[in-house]
């Protein structure tokens, strides 16, 4: 039964290919389990479960039961179609959480502890860590873990098509589980994701609550009050947290906004890039004069305009508002660089030249044997 209704699931295009394989590995494992004696009571409360409208409900609170993750906090926002609530998972609390629970911790947070004072001396120079104020405590560098916060917008209806719809998702990572190469599902951690039916008001709601997040994993502790400012009652279980460590004494420090260039100019607040003056968050380059951007000579006039952390370009965006953060801390998306960008490039210029200049013949019949030969190495390409 489960063999045909897996087939008929990949056929209709419901489940991908490796989905399927991964339920009848989950599936062969289980009955391997059930012939040894062991009892799946789970597995057998979610087949009992009725199918109908409340199925999703259902299906949620059975979830939310078996996980120790914290709920998503629920905001008002306004929308284009009016105020809305937006569930956001609070990066303080699932920092916290992550804390409790040894193998999440290793794996998405903290991968080697030791490895904490070293990347501190490795950043010691870096413009965004100067003159920081986390540097004013004591044993900083054993118990800051840095972080970074990455928005970026993913296809939701009609991948690949001209008429594609998006929507912009945002997360956060920390940056020493980033370098020991875990997976993206593991190391990314999603905050919120919309479709972009904003109004004034919207992203002001969102950075705010951020803000308020990442000044709590900034100092380490519970918070008093909730975004808003409003004190929270002390017999109430947030009111009973306030004030204590919510990590065992680690604490969040956010280094990095990481994403492209319309992500920072659009939704950061930061200058726009494509603008003839006045382009640059970091420096005071034009795109024609004097100070052109496009010179690139080592005593070129710009390089001399360069700003420091605390003369650059500011943004009315309330994030940037938490110590220590400023222009500096924004890094441009590494896919949108690489894979996006000069690895494209680059692999284009390889092909052509394969193709039209390398091989003897037509270049189209030249790049279909390319194909043939490439694609079988695909699936084992790193």
């Amino acid at each position: 039964m489960l063999h045909g209704y897996l087939m008929m699931q990949m056929a209709w295009g419901v489940l991908s290919p490796s989905m399927v394989h991964g339920i009848a590995k989950a599936a062969m494992t289980d009955i391997a389990a059930a012939k040894r004696g062991c009892e799946l009571p789970k597995l057998a409360k979610l087949a009992s479960v009725s199918e109908g409208k409340f199925l999703w409900r259902t299906l949620c609170a059975i979830m939310s039961k078996e996980s120790s993750l914290p709920e998503p906090l629920d905001v008002t926002m306004p929308y284009k179609g009016g105020n809305q609530k937006a569930s956001l998972l609070l990066p303080h609390e699932y920092f916290a959480a992550m804390y409790e629970d040894a193998k999440a911790w290793a794996t998405s947070i903290l991968p080697v502890p030791t490895k904490l004072p070293e990347f501190w001396e490795s950043m010691q120079n870096h413009p965004a860590t100067q003159d920081h104020p986390i540097k004013e405590r004591r044993g900083w560098k054993d118990t800051c873990v840095a972080l970074g916060l990455h928005g970026d917008e993913v296809p939701i209806v009609g991948v690949g098509k001209m008429w594609c719809r998006s929507s912009l998702v945002f997360s956060w990572f920390s940056i020493l589980a980033n370098a020991a190469a875990r997976s993206t599902l593991d190391v990314m951690i999603y905050i919120w994701g919309f479709e972009k039916f904003v109004k004034e008001g919207t992203m002001e709601t969102f950075w705010s609550v951020m803000k308020w997040s990442f000044e709590c994993l900034l100092g380490g502790r519970w918070p008093h009050s909730d975004w808003r400012g409003i004190q929270y009652d002390p017999t109430s279980p947030e009111g009973h947290k306030a004030g204590r460590d919510h990590a065992g004494g680690y604490c969040g420090v956010l280094i990095q906004f990481a994403g492209g260039l319309d992500y920072s100019c659009k939704w950061l607040g930061l200058p726009r890039w494509s603008a003839a003056v006045s382009c640059c968050a970091l420096c005071k380059a034009t795109l024609r004069g004097n100070c052109s951007w496009m010179d690139m000579r080592p005593a070129a006039d710009w390089i001399q305009t360069i700003l420091s952390p605390t003369t650059c370009a500011g943004s009315t965006c309330a994030l940037f508002q938490v110590p220590g953060l400023s222009a500096v801390c924004v890094v441009m998306d590494y896919m949108h660089c690489m894979f996006l960008g000069r690895i494209q490039y680059l692999h284009g210029s390889v092909f052509y030249m394969i193709v039209y200049q390398l091989i003897e013949g037509e270049p189209l019949e030249n790049l279909q044997e390319i194909w043939t030969l490439l694609c079988p190495q695909v699936p084992t390409m790193p």
